[in-house]
């Protein structure tokens, strides 16, 4: 089998701000929407439904989450309020600071991690 002329993730050049941007017209954050209901005192089932619906009408509207007025929020559940707009694809990121989480502190000892299992497995064996 002839090698693969794609470029390794690795050696591929990344646009941050495209990826931002991507990320934030996305719907990814619909899981901290209904995290930051349930934080609300709304039950995990009635908060995901609500942001089901939410993300319906976003997309329908063509609308990421940031574009939707407090009040278009508000139409869906009274528990949303202004701090509704804290929520960011950055702060989300950072909040998943556990084992194996997406919080860049942990992303970067999860690659030194990996960068020195790789260095252990090219050392000659009996070295």
């Amino acid at each position: 089998m002839a090698p693969s002329k794609r470029l390794s993730s690795a050696s591929r050049p990344t646009n941050r701000a495209r990826l931002a941007r991507a990320a934030e017209e996305s719907y990814a954050l619909a899981t901290d929407l209904a995290d930051y209901l349930v934080g609300k005192g709304v039950p995990f089932r009635e908060a995901h439904q609500t942001v089901g619906r939410l993300v319906k009408y976003a997309a329908a509207r063509k609308k990421t989450f940031a574009e939707l007025t407090l009040e278009e929020y508000r139409t869906f559940s009274e528990k949303f309020e202004a701090d509704v707009f804290d929520i960011t694809v950055e702060r989300a990121i950072a909040a998943r600071d556990v084992p194996g989480g997406t919080a860049p502190g942990r992303v970067r000892a999860a690659l030194a991690e990996a960068r020195a299992r790789l260095a252990a497995d090219r050392r000659p064996r009996g070295a």
